[in-house]
Formats: C-alpha cells, structure tokens, sequence
C-alpha cells in the first residue's frame, strides 16, 4: 500500500509562514548525526509530504520510523502528524511529539494501524513546531513510513531505499573480499590459521556433532548418481564451493554459479575451473535460475542477504531434481542487521571489554573499538535484512534431513572484522578463542539463541 523509499512520488505543502524560508518543504538527506548514515526524507516545521496510496479495503500494519533531521532541534520540540484520506473521509492515524531530549536518540519506531476503505487515497505526513511555536531547526527525518499487510509486512519493509542498499551492498562486498581470507587459492579450503575455524572445531567437541564435511556428502551423491548438476547461488568468493568440487573429477559434475556481483563472479569461475560450465550474473531475487533441474543447490552465506525469501525458497524447490537437495552452508540465522541478541550481546561485550587492545583492531574501519559494535546493518545494507525469517520460511517448503545451528557469540567476536587479529600459531591467542568459545557453549546450554546454520534440506512434496 505504501512503502517509502527513493523512487516514490509525493507532494509537499506549507504553511504561509513557513514559506520564507529558500529551502525545499521536504528533501532526501543522508543523515551525519546517526549511528549509521541513514537516508530519511526530511521535512521542514510547517510543511506537508502527501503520498498517492492504493489497495484492496482491509486492515493494514503501519511503521512509522522518524527523528530529528538535525543534531539538535529547538527547546519545545516538534509535532508530527500521519493522516490517511480515502473512500471513508478524512482521519488522523498518528500524532507523536518529539522532545529536544528525545531527539537525541537517532530514531524512535511507532507501530499503528490502519483501517483502510479503499481508493484510491492518499496519506499526508506533517512536520508542526511544539507547543510553544518554535520551529528552530524544526526538522522531521522520515526514514521509514511502511503501511502494509500484516502478512507481507516484513517483505515490503525490507523492498525499501533498494538503490541505497544497493550501492552500500557493493561497496562492503567489495572491502569484504579484499581481506586476505577471501583471497582465492586454487583447491584450497578453510585452514585452522583463522580463528572462525577453530571455533567450530572446539564446538564440534563441545557439542558432540561435527559439522559435516560437504566435500564428502558430494562424493556419496555421485555414488548414486553421475554426473551431478549443481547450482551455487550468491556464489561469491567461491571458497567454499571450491573446497566441496576439488577432490572430484570434472567430469563428474556439472557446475553452475550466480552472483549478482560480476567481478566477484569471474574470479570464481576462474578459481572453480574447469568444473565450472556456466556462470550466470543475475540478481535471484528478481531473476530466474539458470535452468535446471538441479541435483543439488548450494547457498553459502547468502540466504540472510536475500529480501525475496519466499520467491527463492519455492524457486529452489522447483529447481530441483527427483531426489535433489538444498545445502545451506553457514548461514546466519539470528536477529536482523546481524546484531547479536540483547542477552547474548551482553555475553559478548563483557568479555570483549576486557581485551587488549590489539584484540579489539576493527579490520573494517581501522580502529580500536571500546564497545563491541551492535549496530542493525540492514538500515544501510541487505546484511541480514530479513535473516530471522531465513529458517521459519526455509521450513515451509523443505524437511531438515540433517540440521545444526550453534554460536551464539563467537560468530561475532570472531568474524572477519577481528578474527585477523588472533594468530593460530601462538598459544595464547587460541587458548583466548577457547576460553570464548567455551563461554558460547555455557550460555546455549542456558538457553541462548544459536544463530549459525549449516543443513541439508529435501522438498516437501
């Protein structure tokens, strides 16, 4: 019904005396005050944003995410107004007063619902000044405003500022796979240098349940089957997919990759030569699959990046063979934006803090960190955009022939923004991954939420 975004049309108003001012009633801003740089749309005291609206008659979920659009606003605050205008009149649906103090947190959620009579229609946005009629540096920022149906409430959220994310979603993969980690290396694997490695071998002990080795549940499938059709989605990089064909015959398979990125695509066909026999650089949230059908599709990584969870699931689903299975590899499963749970959060930042420094180096912006980043990545990004909802839909359409989830707290403290900063060859640093990874173990077994998955998955048919 109404998503905000970049592309959307609206119309603005002001009042007469707001009318003196040179600048624009309301206007895009990527905000400098925040956290993260977030893209609202901001609008001036005294003036009017109206977005067309359309859609069936019915109940509707509504988000409204807003704040001020300067550091700081004037000493009684700002008014901000949502009325909706539609086949059954004219009525407000919100009004929310934002205080100075309040203003100094970067942007309050305010959830309401709507009753829409059918259309078309149209939803005004007002920026009024506070009680006293001040509107110095009165500005509204909008970063969300979402009226949806309940049921796709969380797809049309994530469908906002596509192009910003977009644009963000390159630029971190292309600082991810420049780290040394990512750097192909022909047949190679995983090593225990990295410390993410040796966590999973401590939790394979702790737990009693190795993770499976990929490579080997191949070579069983080709027991039964050959040659072997493939499809890896969100290849990237490729390392893993490399480590699971290496030890076969080329012949043996048939091998096709996607990524949306094309330059991270040709180094992975290059790397996975001469198995590779297509690559295909498409976007699977909007395209369709290189024909298939598949006997076994791969997605490492990639799925908590996704925003069409449902149309990929069934996608995959109908892309597979009589027999054919799903392999999720590593894939994040937790809360959205890659943020660590509030209970799990305050594991990891208490034993964070008491690091050394050298421990504490943030690979991704060149500094120490005090506090244990938890930022939501998806404000700005596709990271883990819609990642709580990756299993609950997976299952909808697939049985779990094998499943494990586990981490709760190494997943972050050891990812590629600090895992460099631990050398496996010295004693004492493995011995600090240990003892963390031990903590990890303490608190799922008192109920912390694991977040890392890896499984096999059949359809339901």
């Amino acid at each position: 019904m109404l998503v905000l975004s970049e592309e959307i049309e609206f119309e603005t108003a002001s009042a007469e005396w707001a009318t003196t001012v040179s600048q624009e009633p309301a206007f895009w801003l990527l905000a400098a005050h925040t956290p993260l740089p977030r893209k609202g749309l901001i609008i001036r005291a005294g003036c009017s944003t109206t977005f067309p609206v359309t859609g069936a008659a019915g109940q509707y979920s509504g988000l409204l995410t807003f704040g001020a659009g300067l550091p700081d606003i004037s000493a009684d605050g700002l008014d901000v107004i949502i009325t909706l205008k539609d086949a059954g009149g004219t009525r407000e649906l919100l009004r929310r007063h934002l205080s100075r103090s309040e203003a100094r947190s970067p942007w309050h959620e305010v959830r309401f619902e709507v009753q829409f009579s059918g259309g078309p229609g149209c939803v005004m946005v007002e920026c009024h000044p506070g009680p006293n009629g001040d509107s110095t540096a009165d500005w509204l920022a909008v970063y969300e405003l979402v009226i949806a149906d309940a049921a796709e409430f969380t797809l049309q959220r994530a469908r906002a500022f596509h192009a910003f994310r977009s644009s963000n979603e390159l630029s971190v993969c292309n600082h991810t796979y420049s780290q040394p980690m990512y750097t192909p290396k022909r047949h190679a694997r995983p090593v225990a240098a990295e410390a993410s490695v040796l966590v999973d071998l401590v939790l394979d002990q702790l737990l009693g349940r190795p993770i499976p080795d990929f490579s080997q549940l191949l070579i069983r499938k080709l027991a039964i089957r050959r040659p072997l059709r493939i499809l890896s989605l969100a290849t990237g990089a490729g390392r893993v997919e490399r480590h699971i064909v290496f030890r076969v015959d080329p012949s043996l398979v048939d091998v096709t990759l996607t990524d949306i990125n094309a330059g991270l695509l040709a180094s992975a066909q290059t790397a996975l030569a001469p198995h590779v026999t297509h690559a295909a650089a498409i976007d699977v949230n909007t395209e369709e699959f290189p024909p298939g059908p598949y006997d076994v599709i791969v997605c490492v990584s990639a799925m908590h990046h996704f925003v069409e969870l449902e149309r990929i699931v069934d996608r995959i689903a109908d892309n597979l063979a009589p027999g054919g299975e799903f392999w999720s590899i590593g894939e994040y499963v937790g809360r959205t934006g890659a943020r660590l749970w509030p209970d799990a959060y305050a594991q990891a930042n208490a034993y964070f803090r008491n690091l050394p420094e050298k421990y504490r180096f943030n690979h991704a912006y060149n500094k120490v960190d005090e506090e244990l980043p938890n930022h939501d990545c998806s404000i700005v990004t596709f990271e883990s955009i819609r990642s709580d909802e990756v299993l609950p839909i997976l299952l909808g359409r697939f049985e779990a022939e094998w499943i494990d989830i586990r981490s709760t707290i190494s997943w972050r403290l050891f990812d590629s923004t600090y895992s460099p900063n631990y050398d496996m060859t010295n004693e004492h640093d493995c011995e600090l991954v240990q003892s963390a990874v031990h903590k990890d173990y303490t608190f799922q077994q008192r109920g912390g939420k694991p977040v890392s998955m890896n499984g096999v998955f059949l359809p339901r048919r």
